[in-house]
């Protein structure tokens, strides 16, 4: 673990400086009287293997190198004396090269392919960047799937939005607002100093929030109770040998029906319905008519009356009679 890990877990905090040259070191000096020890100086900065060198020499911060997107800037980095790289990029090769030169990586990543590929190239942390304009909620998504890496948020994130990073699980923040005022004026030095003082002070109680107690080495701990016991393969009991029964005969399985077998119940008892009729000795005419008497008593069919028809041709005369 390098500095820049170890500096990370005590405050979790980086600041980023976008000023003049000449603005640079005492801007750093109260950054590091506020607490802040991680200071990053822009790649594009005129002179920055200058700017970088006299930092580490003067101000008792841990100096790095922003915005390496190149392998050459790796060597600027390595000249001015940087501890730490922050790549806006996850690119497997540029890792592994500043990794090989011995500084500490900070790579930036959105998605989580790149978060992956940053991990994997060996990245100490990756920043999840933008940050502050994605959200709180995105970042939480992001150390949910990711679950023991070292997830900073960057981009866009000033001193009120920081310690609610820390509180969803980041390692730490690279804050870039909220911290330098714009104006360059010797006032704004206690400024600097006073806003890094709270935000350290409030970060660091997030951070000691998290802390989880542990039992000593030598108190014997108890092992831990699984959730779920495989079940017990269940082995069935021998039977005695005078309890297993001889084997039937093939003749004897062909024999006739067991006397505990009840009798089978005959026909006309399954029979369901009114009882038939009984065949009568008359003639075939009268078995019939008979039948039918029957059949119109059983049923209470009564027979409408028969139409009523008149001879249209009466109606004049009967008309005529009345008259």
């Amino acid at each position: 673990m390098g500095k820049t890990i170890e500096a990370l877990a005590s405050h979790g905090l980086v600041a980023l400086v976008d000023t003049p040259a000449r603005a640079i070191q005492a801007w750093a000096r109260a950054i590091a009287d506020g607490g802040i020890h991680l200071f990053g100086v822009p790649i594009d900065l005129l002179s920055v293997a200058a700017v970088v060198d006299e930092l580490a020499d003067e101000v008792q911060v841990i100096v790095g190198v922003t915005g390496v997107v190149r392998a050459d800037q790796l060597s600027v980095a390595m000249a001015a004396g940087a501890e730490f790289v922050c790549c806006p990029i996850a690119d497997p090769a540029l890792i592994g090269a500043a990794k090989a030169r011995g500084l500490d990586v900070i790579a930036g990543a959105m998605t989580p392919t790149e978060i992956h590929a940053a991990l994997e190239a060996g990245a100490d942390a990756v920043a999840v960047d933008p940050a502050g304009i994605l959200g709180p909620a995105y970042f939480a998504e992001m150390a949910k799937r990711f679950r023991g890496a070292r997830l900073l948020a960057a981009g866009g994130v000033d001193i009120e939005s920081a310690p609610r990073f820390l509180e969803l699980g980041a390692v730490g923040v690279i804050v870039d607002r909220g911290i330098f005022p714009q104006t360059r004026e010797p006032a704004a030095l206690e400024v600097i100093s006073a806003r890094a003082r709270a935000l350290v002070e409030v970060c660091e109680e997030q951070l000691a929030s998290r802390i989880v107690l542990t039992v000593p080495s030598d108190r014997p701990t108890a092992p831990p109770t699984p959730l779920f016991r495989d079940p017990e393969p269940r082995v069935a009991a021998p039977r005695p040998a005078s309890s297993v029964p001889p084997p039937i005969p093939t003749h004897a399985r062909r024999s006739s029906r067991p006397a505990s077998v009840p009798p089978p119940i005959p026909r006309e008892a399954t029979r369901i319905g009114p009882p038939p009729i009984e065949r009568s000795v008359l003639p075939p005419r009268e078995t019939s008519v008979v039948r039918a008497v029957a059949h119109l008593q059983r049923s209470s069919f009564v027979p409408p009356p028969p139409p009523v028809t008149r001879d249209l041709r009466s109606v004049p005369r009967l008309v005529a009679g009345h008259r």
